[in-house]
C-alpha cells in the first residue's frame, strides 16, 4: 500500500517547520532562476504548532493572476516533484514529492483568488486564534484516523464537514477589530508565533499583540485607552 493512502497521524515536532524552510529554500532559488514569482506558505497541520498530523509538508504556492501554472509546474517537475494535475479542482495543480511520508511534500500550485488557497489560509489562521477550533479540529482528525486507517480519500472526506462549517461560521460572521471609533489590523507571525496589528486611522504609528484574537482584541482596546489618554494630557 502506498504511504499517500496511510492515515497514521504523530505529534507535532519542530523539525516539520525546518522541512519546510528547507524546501522553501529550493523552490524560492529555482523560482528565482527562472524569474517566476511566488508566495510560498507552509499549510496544513504540520504548521499548526501541537497538532497531530501525518508527518507530509503540506505547502500552498500563490502564483501572479497573469502567469500560467505551466512554466511553475514545470520547475517543481525539475526538482522533483510529480504532478496529478487539477485532481478536479480547476486553477489548482497538486504535486508530489517523497518516497515516504516523513520525506514527502504536497504542493498546491494556484492563484490567491482560488478558492482552495483561500480556504487554506482562512483555516489556517482560525486555527490559531482560536485554540478551541484547534482541539476540536484534532478530535475530529483523530476520529477520522481511526475510522479510515488505509483510506485518505475517506479520511479527507470525513474532516471536510467541520472544516466547511468552521469557514462558513467566520465569513458569516467575521470579526474587525473597532473600538471607540478606530480600526485595527489582524496579522500573524510565524516567526514569533503571535496574533499583530496596527491602529489604521491614524497618522501615528500605533501596534499590538496577542498571543490568540482574544488577547490581541484586548491589547487593541488597552492600546487604544492609552493613546486616547496620552492626547487627553498634552
Amino acid at each position: 500500500m502506498s504511504f499517500h493512502n496511510e492515515v497514521r497521524l504523530v505529534p507535532w515536532t519542530p523539525e516539520w517547520r525546518k522541512r519546510f524552510e528547507a524546501e522553501h529554500t529550493l523552490i524560492s532559488d529555482i523560482f528565482e532562476k527562472r524569474e517566476l514569482p511566488a508566495e510560498i506558505h507552509h499549510t496544513g497541520s504540520t504548521s499548526i504548532t501541537g497538532m497531530w498530523s501525518k508527518p507530509i509538508i503540506d505547502m500552498l504556492v500563490i502564483i501572479p493572476n497573469d502567469r500560467g501554472v505551466e512554466d511553475y509546474e514545470e520547475a517543481l517537475m525539475d526538482i522533483g516533484y510529480d504532478s496529478l494535475g487539477e485532481c478536479g479542482r480547476p486553477d489548482r495543480v497538486f504535486l508530489t514529492k517523497g518516497k515516504t511520508a516523513e520525506a514527502a511534500f504536497y504542493i498546491h500550485l494556484t492563484y490567491a483568488d482560488n478558492q482552495v488557497a483561500k480556504d487554506q489560509l482562512l483555516f489556517q489562521f482560525i486555527e490559531r486564534a482560536v485554540p478551541g477550533i484547534a482541539r476540536a479540529y484534532q478530535v475530529v482528525k483523530a476520529e477520522a484516523a481511526d475510522e479510515h486507517a488505509n483510506d485518505r480519500r475517506g479520511y479527507v472526506a470525513a474532516k471536510a464537514p467541520f472544516i466547511q462549517s468552521v469557514l462558513s461560521a467566520y465569513r458569516l460572521g467575521a470579526k474587525k477589530l473597532e473600538y471607540r471609533g478606530f480600526m485595527g489590523s489582524i496579522e500573524y507571525s510565524e516567526e514569533d508565533g503571535l496574533f499583530y496589528g496596527k491602529v489604521q486611522n491614524t497618522e501615528d504609528l500605533i501596534s499590538y499583540h496577542g498571543e490568540n484574537i482574544v488577547a490581541l482584541e484586548q491589547s487593541f482596546k488597552d492600546t487604544v485607552d492609552d493613546y486616547l489618554k496620552f492626547n487627553a494630557a498634552l
